[in-house]
C-alpha cells in the first residue's frame, strides 16, 4: 500500500476517494470513527494527537501548530459552521501528512509543500 500510495503523493494530484480513505485508516481513522453524522473531527483530532482544536480570530479558515507533544488545531469562528468543520478536517489532513506528527502511519509519506500539500489535504477534509 505505501509504495503506490508514495507515487501518487509524489505526483500532483492522482489520489482518489479510496487512495484517501487508505491513507486515513493507516493512522488508525476506521470506518466506525466515520460512520456517525455528524462526524466527530474534535475525536478525530484528539486520535491522532491533537492537545485541542480552538475557534480564533484569525485572517485565515484554520491552522495546524505542531508542537514537541501533539498539535493544536486552529480554525476560525467568524466562518460558517460547515466552512469550520472543512477547515477543521483540512487541517486534520497536515496532521495526517506531517512526518513529524504524533499520528502512527504505516509506511513512510514523502514530504509534499505548498500547492500539492494543500490539494491533497483538502482532498482528506472532503472526504472525512
Amino acid at each position: 500500500m505505501a509504495s503506490k500510495l508514495n507515487k501518487k503523493l509524489t505526483n500532483e494530484g492522482g489520489l482518489s476517494d479510496d487512495d484517501v480513505m487508505r491513507l486515513i485508516n493507516s493512522v488508525g481513522i476506521n470506518q466506525r470513527m466515520l460512520s456517525n453524522f455528524p462526524v466527530n473531527l474534535g475525536s478525530i483530532a484528539h486520535s491522532l494527537g491533537a492537545r485541542g482544536v480552538k475557534l480564533s480570530n484569525m485572517p485565515v479558515d484554520g491552522a495546524y501548530l505542531p508542537g514537541s507533544d501533539g498539535f493544536t488545531i486552529f480554525v476560525n469562528k467568524n466562518q460558517s459552521v460547515q466552512r469550520q468543520r472543512f477547515s477543521c478536517a483540512h487541517e486534520i489532513g497536515h496532521a495526517i501528512l506531517d512526518p513529524n506528527s504524533p499520528a502512527k502511519r504505516e509506511g513512510h509519506l514523502p514530504k509534499r509543500h505548498g500547492k500539492g500539500l494543500e490539494n491533497i489535504c483538502e482532498k482528506i477534509a472532503s472526504v472525512l
